[in-house]
């Protein structure tokens, strides 16, 4: 008797810790290891006529964690949802005091380690999927190969001086 109400412990057990790694692995697509925010920014332009509107220009700076590329880049920023052109940083053949060469590149070539500078353009007409209606006020979302929609939450926005049309 004491032998099967130990293999019940031990089963009950095993059954508990698969639930719970199985749990933990779904929040951690949601909250993604895949890629580290380095900085995130944003400036306006103010019109130099009155009748035009307000522009605001983020860039977005990471290092792609992940073993696979992903599919596409977006930004939320409130009920904003924007694609976001990817460009590769690069220090190569650039002296020390120079800023980076920054190189478009398709998303499915990112690599594991790249820098990345991630520019939201405003202008589309995409439908925000369900999974990112409910995500914080400011994150980056991605997709990679077969996945769901994984994001960054952006916490923290440097915010660079206006720059004033003539």
């Amino acid at each position: 008797m004491q032998l099967f109400s130990h293999s019940v412990g031990l089963t009950l057990l095993i059954i508990t810790a698969l639930y719970a790694c199985s749990g933990s692995r779904q929040a951690d697509a949601t909250n993604s290891r895949m890629a580290s925010l380095i900085e995130a920014s944003s400036q306006r332009t103010l019109p130099g006529r009155e009748e035009d509107e307000i522009t605001t220009r983020y860039e977005l700076y990471l290092i792609w964690n992940g073993a696979t590329s992903p599919e596409t880049f977006f930004w939320k920023d409130g009920e904003a949802w924007m694609p976001a052109g990817v460009q590769k940083v690069s220090r190569v053949n650039v002296p020390a005091d120079r800023n980076p060469r920054f190189l478009d590149i398709a998303p499915e070539a990112v690599q594991q380690g790249d820098t990345l500078r991630l520019l939201p353009m405003s202008g589309g007409k995409f439908a925000i999927p369900q999974e990112a209606a409910k995500a914080s006020e400011k994150a980056i979302f991605f997709k990679t190969g077969g996945s769901g929609w994984m994001h960054i939450p952006v916490e923290k926005m440097t915010r660079k001086p206006d720059i004033a049309m003539p």
